[in-house]
């Protein structure tokens, strides 16, 4: 460990704000990680985008996918559904424990990135509308939900004083996933080379979800950057307006969150 890393960590503080929530206060990102915590914001911006491919390309390949299988436009609905139900099903209970610290970042985004690419695998082959929803809507919804809450998450830990803006600039990457299928369709997909084009979509989504997840890291529970005053924040009217009457869900001990109620 570095000189300068070593006076970081000794540099380190707990402050407690007027409802008692604990802030980890002491530690720069770039001691943590290496980097920036803008770096935080690419990561996790890409893989966002590459999953968004699953729910907002899945139009432009439509009429492909009714030309090749037969299938009616009940049956596409019904895949949409599914996907949209397992994505936000699982998004929840992923976040849940991610915020609670029992989750990695990296296991979550891999094995997202995995079944995601099954998922559109799944599209590429299935001509019969019970595995496409098994791959597409279960493993491919599921994969996406976990993408989702991984990503949003660690942006939230690495921005928890402005957590909602970081987050929504995350979150609006979902829908450039949109773009590559729309040229796509413009250029020509078409049940001849639907398979094919799904089965490199997958391939091109797997590297830009797992590429960028292995380098997700948490800061460590509390965390606050050193250049804000979590009291002042917390108190702030102008600079942070509402702050007072909806305290922010900060990670804190059972006690502190007693002397938060009370």
């Amino acid at each position: 460990m570095s000189e300068q890393q070593q006076a970081g960590i000794q540099g380190i503080r707990e402050i407690r704000d007027y409802n008692g929530r604990s802030y980890r206060v002491g530690e720069s990102p770039r001691e943590l990680i290496g980097r920036p915590r803008s770096s935080v914001l690419t990561l996790a911006w890409l893989p966002m985008a590459a999953v968004g491919v699953l729910q907002y390309g899945f139009g432009a390949a439509v009429p492909a996918l009714l030309e090749r299988n037969g299938w009616g436009l009940a049956g596409v609905a019904w895949l949409l559904a599914g996907w949209t139900v397992f994505q936000a099903g699982v998004g929840f209970p992923v976040a849940y424990l991610r915020e609670r610290n029992r989750l990695d970042p990296r296991t979550v985004m891999v094995a997202g990135a995995a079944l995601s690419a099954l998922g559109l695998v799944a599209l590429a082959h299935s001509t019969g509308l019970a595995g496409a929803l098994l791959g597409y809507a279960v493993l491919g919804g599921t994969g996406a939900g976990l993408v989702y809450a991984a990503c949003t998450s660690t942006v939230a830990k690495w921005y928890p004083e402005r957590m909602a803006g970081r987050v929504s600039v995350v979150t609006g990457a979902f829908a450039y996933g949109s773009v590559p299928f729309l040229l796509a369709a413009v250029l020509g997909l078409h049940a001849g080379n639907l398979t094919p084009v799904l089965d490199v979509a997958a391939v091109v989504l797997f590297l830009l979800v797992a590429g960028p997840g292995v380098f997700f890291r948490d800061p460590p529970p509390r965390w606050w950057p050193a250049e804000v005053d979590p009291r002042a924040w917390a108190l702030g009217r102008n600079t942070n307006p509402g702050r007072r009457q909806n305290p922010p869900a900060s990670a804190s001990s059972p006690r502190c969150r007693r002397c938060a109620r009370g």
